[in-house]
């Protein structure tokens, strides 16, 4: 028992100091196999912290563990008790990986003053340790010392250009909207990729925005710069139409249609033109055509169905019926590789998953691989890629890609689940609680995902003979049915 909450907890802190293991003079494909065969201490160098866990003695660790386990069930107050212990061991000067796990439970109570103390005294020795200036940067947001908060992404962003994202968003949080846009656009330069993101966020900004003359501003720069992508364009009509700015919503539309006059997304304006004119023959004529488009987003298909079920409340019911009877057809179409993904994540189940047709999968994955040697950081194609690399039981190939997936996208509950299911398959159950530790708190209205997560606690726990929590998380799950 005790060896096994040694190793749970090593490989624990071996994540949570990920970003530190990846200063060493190591491969990237190094880095994973380590990671997935586990090591023997959290890594840190001599100079940077005199403790490492594996030095502590039986009384420190004990303790420690114990209140790793009691944070996990949300029993904060014991878990801080317990911490209390292992900090008297060491007075003078605390290990930074023990001020860490004490300032999240202060986090979780609230008590962010506190928090904010430990991570700053632990900062005192590792002041560029990007795990514990993360969490700081967390606790002064939850503080709104958004100036504060500002500086220390400012330092992270000097190593890793990810973080500019982080740092619009705060800029947003702060009030900053111009340089919030800023961020926003330099992070976009750098990671074309991440358009949804991207855009999600742009839009917050301009909501937020009062003065609408620098969100065209903004609009029009980004066309200048990008003038043969027609997404721009629609962006900016898009943008204008939920201001509302009729005359802008023209100009942008005007001016997509010059540059690109055989675009399909001419028909989605023209529907809109329909739906705006209130015809609704024509707008049903051109609905049906947006249906049979290969071009045409699922999201913009949705906004079409809705927009001509508003206008059609006037006609019959089977009217609007007949209209819509394809698009369940067409998602379906767009959205396979998808269906798939939630079909494999609920059930988890490798004996039972119906892997449909393996030669279009296979010829699936090709492709999004040869886009991922392109892109490796796109989200959507990297999730695609492992998923359809567990439904075809590729798993050396998951095994290759997963740790620097989770380096990359350390938010992804489902990037969790997916190295517990591998590390389940290795034998490895205590990695795989690890793994659904770390996964759990990244989960956010999510009850599906979350019952997956609380079953495969209990399973796993049953597996290292420990009943108690087996049937504690047990019972998590079943009140989430």
């Amino acid at each position: 028992m005790y060896l096994f909450k040694k190793l749970a907890c090593i490989v624990l802190f071996v994540s949570m100091f990920l970003t530190a293991f990846s200063q060493r003079k190591r491969t990237k494909n190094q880095l994973g196999k380590s990671v997935l065969k586990g090591t023997s201490e959290v890594s840190f160098s001599k100079n940077q912290q005199g403790i490492l866990l594996s030095n502590t003695s039986k009384k420190f660790q004990s303790s420690f563990y114990e209140a790793l386990s009691l944070r996990l069930i949300k029993k904060h107050k014991k878990a801080l008790e317990y911490l209390s212990k292992c900090e008297n061991i060491y007075p003078n000067h605390i290990p930074e990986f023990l001020s860490l796990e004490i300032s999240k439970n202060y986090k979780a109570q609230e008590n962010y003053s506190k928090a904010q103390e430990y991570l700053q005294k632990a900062l005192q020795t590792t002041p560029e340790q990007t795990t514990l200036l993360l969490e700081l940067q967390e606790v002064l947001n939850l503080q709104k010392k958004y100036v504060q908060s500002i500086e220390i992404l400012k330092q992270l962003v000097s190593k890793n250009s990810f973080y500019n994202y982080t740092l619009a968003k705060t800029y947003l949080d702060n009030k900053a909207f111009t340089k919030a846009l800023q961020s926003l656009n330099t992070y976009q330069e750098i990671h074309p990729y991440d358009t949804e993101r991207i855009e999600k966020l742009r839009v917050g900004i301009y909501q937020k925005m009062p003065n609408k003359e620098l969100i065209y501003k903004d609009l029009d720069l980004k066309i200048a710069q990008n003038p043969n992508d027609p997404k721009y364009y629609l962006k900016a009509i898009e943008v204008c139409e939920n201001i509302p700015d009729t005359q802008k919503t023209n100009t942008y539309s005007q001016l997509f249609k010059n540059r690109f006059p055989n675009s399909e997304y001419l028909k989605v304006l023209a529907f809109n033109d329909a739906v705006a004119s209130k015809d609704v023959l024509k707008a049903e004529t051109l609905l049906k055509t947006l249906q049979n488009s290969y071009s045409i987003t699922e999201k913009e298909l949705q906004k079409a169905t809705a927009n001509f079920y508003r206008l059609s409340q006037k006609t019959t019911k089977e009217k609007y019926v007949s209209t819509t009877t394809h698009i369940a057809d067409h998602w379906q179409r767009v959205k396979e590789i998808d269906l798939d993904a939630k079909d494999w994540l609920l059930k988890l189940d490798n004996d039972t998953e119906n892997t449909g047709n393996l030669s279009q999968k296979s010829s699936q994955l090709k492709q999004l691989t040869a886009t991922l040697e392109v892109e490796p950081y796109n989200f959507k194609v990297l999730k695609k890629v492992l998923l359809l690399e567990m439904a075809l039981k590729k798993y050396t190939l998951t095994k290759d890609k997963i740790i620097d997936a989770l380096e990359a996208f350390p938010t992804q509950p489902l990037f969790y689940l997916i190295a517990t299911e591998l590390n389940l398959l290795d034998n490895t159950p205590e990695k795989a609680v690890t793994h659904l530790i770390n996964g759990i708190q990244y989960l956010i209205d999510a009850p599906k995902l979350e019952y997956v997560f609380y079953q495969k606690l209990a399973n796993t726990y049953t597996d290292l003979k420990q009943p108690k929590k087996a049937k504690h998380f047990k019972t998590k799950a079943e009140n989430l049915k």
